[in-house]
């Protein structure tokens, strides 16, 4: 796994490493590409 940092790495690896995590920013990134009308 490639460890990302989002903004200074200020979440830790093992809370990047777990699906459930990526599932909830996943869910926020459609969420606000939908509110912006993004494609």
């Amino acid at each position: 796994i490639q460890h990302i940092c989002w903004d200074g790495c200020m979440f830790p690896n093992a809370v990047l490493e777990s699906p459930d995590t990526w599932n909830a920013i996943l869910d926020v990134m459609l969420k606000v590409r939908a509110a912006h009308g993004w494609t």
